[in-house]
């Protein structure tokens, strides 16, 4: 009988830590030990995050962006704030970047997500993925930071 019941509460699970994947209704990684291996309604959960921050970092940036966008355009038609724009392009541009950077996090982080949701586990690569994009925020900020 209990035998029964564990076979009936085990379902497909995926360690965030070794990625390993089992049907079983442990709740610890049987490979490496982590305390948290999450069943694909936890992933599926996870992922319907992930699409809503992803949706809002997208948007929020791309708002931002197209503010910044006209307010340069408008600042180009005078004389003394286009040399002042062209003196410093370094930033604008260093700026931009950072945007789209941010923008294409906030992309990755709705595949991902959705990816999550419609297959409940993980996928290794948007993880190394999400790696190098955080990398590159950090650089584009640091570029920004250091001319500011």
């Amino acid at each position: 009988m209990m035998q029964q019941q564990a076979v009936a509460a085990a379902e497909a699970r995926q360690c965030f830590g070794c990625n390993f994947e089992a049907v079983s209704a442990e709740t610890a990684c049987p490979r490496c030990g982590k305390k948290v291996f999450f069943t694909a309604g936890n992933i599926k959960t996870r992922g319907i995050i992930l699409v809503a921050l992803g949706l809002f970092i997208a948007g929020l940036i791309g708002a931002v962006s197209v503010v910044v966008g006209g307010i340069v355009f408008y600042a180009s038609g005078d004389p003394e704030k286009s040399r002042k724009l062209m003196e410093d392009a370094h930033i604008l541009l260093g700026a931009a970047g950072l945007f789209a950077v941010l923008i294409l996090f906030g992309f990755h982080m709705i595949i991902s997500g959705g990816w999550m949701i419609a297959f409940g586990k993980r996928n290794r690569a948007t993880v190394w993925v999400m790696w190098i994009l955080l990398a590159m925020i950090l650089v584009a900020g640091g570029f920004i930071s250091m001319f500011t």
